[in-house]
């Protein structure tokens, strides 16, 4: 036999060979980036997309896994999603109904929550799709709920009897970031009354010439000028008719506090009375107490920067937290927690769910009660804040 024979053997191998060789690097260039699931925000979407149609299972998962990391922001990635429910793998499979969930954010009208609501109306009861796409729903609608609703943007402001103490509306920000706000607003309906207060507070650079002097004097109708401490204060009597019944849509009494030159608070009342005689010929001015004087000087300084946006129920929310904060405060920054309960006169514990599927555990003491009485006043303060995992374990206390 010739030198060359065996040259050509192996080159014959190498042939033959090579394309097992290649799927092989191929597959172990997928198992590397699959290992650092940290690498889904630095890839495309098309990347993980791509390699949800890969011949190796594990990349297959790897993909559904990234695109859940992604969350919203993989949301075109949904109709491929839909094709993968299907996937030969079980593992797989379960994975892509997460990754719906995870992308659909607590949203269940979206492009991910109509299709699993699709998947759960053409699916078989009882059958593996139907309950997969159930149990996805319903974890979609615990995540709606542990977002939580609107909170106040600025909590270091709260709480006073200026900001009405009803529903906070979710902040405004400009594009900028130099504009922005938040109001909320407070009602009530009854025999002889029915009305709205809204209030806001907010900053925009085009309040620097909108509330000058020249620009005031220029309105058809003139406000009034009081004064809160040093602020000026500009009162708008809006109701031409008090013994008219005012429409809901039309602002009766408008008050703005200058809170510098591009920030205000703003009032705004609307609504319907039976005026008497009295306070129909009474001139009506506005007064504020030392704690709403105090607010006005706190929101000044809070409007230096945006408000929050995030309200979600993670441990950050938390973080802000301290010591000595009245169980009022606490819920006005972070909301209604999910369970609250005492544990021995004067003592209580308050439980709020977060998303991962922890807790954080709030202890309040109130040395005043001697029975086992509870009442979410501003008597019960708060002594530590503990995390603990899904199983219920003390991870760490990050207020003492």
């Amino acid at each position: 036999m010739s030198i060359a024979a065996p040259l050509y053997l192996l080159l014959l191998l190498v042939v033959c060979f090579s394309p097992s060789i290649s799927a092989q690097l191929v597959e172990k260039e997928d198992t590397d980036v699959c290992s650092q699931l940290k690498l889904a925000r630095e890839k495309p979407l098309s990347f993980w997309t791509a390699k949800l149609k890969a011949p190796d299972p594990g990349s297959r998962l790897c993909a559904t896994k990234s695109l859940a990391r992604l969350g919203p922001g993989a949301n075109d990635a949904v109709p491929m999603l839909i094709a993968a429910i299907n996937d030969r793998d079980p593992t797989v499979r379960n994975q892509v109904y997460d990754a719906l969930v995870k992308i659909a954010d607590g949203n269940d009208s979206g492009r991910a929550g109509y299709a699993l609501i699709h998947i759960l109306a053409e699916s078989k009861p009882l059958s593996a799709p139907h309950e997969l796409a159930l149990r996805a729903l319903v974890d979609i609608y615990k995540t709606r709920r542990l977002l939580g609703a609107v909170l106040p943007g600025w909590p270091d402001i709260y709480p006073s009897g200026t900001m009405a103490m009803g529903d906070f509306r979710r902040p405004v920000i400009s594009s900028d970031h130099k504009s922005y706000s938040q109001s909320a607003a407070l009602s009530s309906v009854g025999n002889a009354s029915a009305w709205e207060l809204e209030e806001t507070l907010a900053r925009n650079p085009a309040f620097t010439s909108k509330y000058a002097d020249e620009s005031i004097r220029a309105e058809r109708i003139q406000p009034k000028v009081f004064l809160a401490g040093k602020r000026k204060v500009l009162v708008w009597n809006l109701s031409e008719n008090k013994e008219q019944a005012a429409s809901w849509a039309s602002v009766n009494r408008r008050i703005v506090v200058l809170l510098g030159n591009d920030k205000v608070w703003i009032s705004e009342f609307h609504g319907q009375f039976a005026y008497t005689t009295a306070s129909r010929d009474t001139p009506w001015k506005p007064t504020f107490t030392n704690e709403q004087l105090a607010f006005f000087d706190r929101a000044e300084k809070a409007l230096e920067s945006p408000p929050r946006t995030d309200f979600r129920r993670t441990v950050a929310l938390f973080t802000y937290l301290k010591k000595g904060m009245s169980n009022f405060d606490v819920k006005l920054y972070a909301g209604k927690p999910d369970k609250m309960f005492l544990i021995a006169p004067g003592s209580a514990v308050a439980v709020y769910e977060l998303l991962d599927g922890s807790s954080v555990l709030l202890r309040f003491s109130n040395p005043a009660v001697t029975s086992r009485n509870f009442s979410e006043n501003e008597d019960w303060k708060l002594e530590y804040a503990n995390l603990t995992d899904s199983s219920g374990h003390a991870v760490t206390e990050f207020v003492k």
